[in-house]
């Protein structure tokens, strides 16, 4: 709940301060913070609920999804995922993706000595990933925000940052709630 309370904060601030957003951006920035207050919501619970190496696995392995993603694109090139919302993505990329996203858990398996079935889970996190990025990338192609908040050069945006963990971390907590993992 603090989550949705600090986008609450947030989007009225931006109001507050009319040169942030022009009106006609309104209803996206409300939603983009409303999913970035679930999402900062989850990822407390998940955090208080089943400790922070959950939490940590997911936002590395979402991380290693979107890094190989794009090397792996970028050197075999190929057919393109979502051309109309997402043009640089790639079948090729987003098979490296999830073909590399069990790394992560495997190293944690071995280490730990978790069951080394828990990277299975390293797929399913990679395909969210992917669909929360292009989720996110059509949603802010559809309410002209696609260069919202461009700060780091070539990397699209802020919430660029964040967009595969949208899908990604509240399947986890669902799984972890309901006893499927850990």
């Amino acid at each position: 709940m603090a989550g949705i309370y600090m986008a609450g904060t947030l989007m009225a601030l931006a109001i507050f301060f009319v040169g942030l957003f022009s009106f006609r951006h309104i209803s996206g920035v409300i939603m983009m913070l409303l999913l970035a207050g679930l999402g900062l919501s989850l990822i407390a619970m998940l955090r208080l609920d089943h400790g922070g190496i959950w939490l940590v696995l997911a936002l590395v392995t979402v991380a290693v999804v979107d890094t190989m993603g794009f090397l792996v694109g970028r050197k075999l090139g190929g057919a393109k995922l979502w051309p109309a919302i997402s043009p640089a993505k790639t079948w090729s990329g987003a098979i490296g993706g999830v073909l590399f996203s069990p790394v992560p858990i495997l190293v944690y398996a071995v280490i730990s000595g978790e069951d080394m079935r828990f990277a299975l889970f390293g797929g399913v996190l990679a395909i969210l990933a992917i669909a929360g990025d292009l989720m996110e990338s059509w949603y802010k192609r559809c309410h002209d925000l696609k260069d919202i908040g461009r700060i780091l050069p070539g990397h699209g945006g802020m919430l660029d940052r964040f967009d595969g963990s949208l899908l990604a971390i509240p399947m986890l907590y669902l799984l972890l709630a309901n006893g499927w993992l850990g």
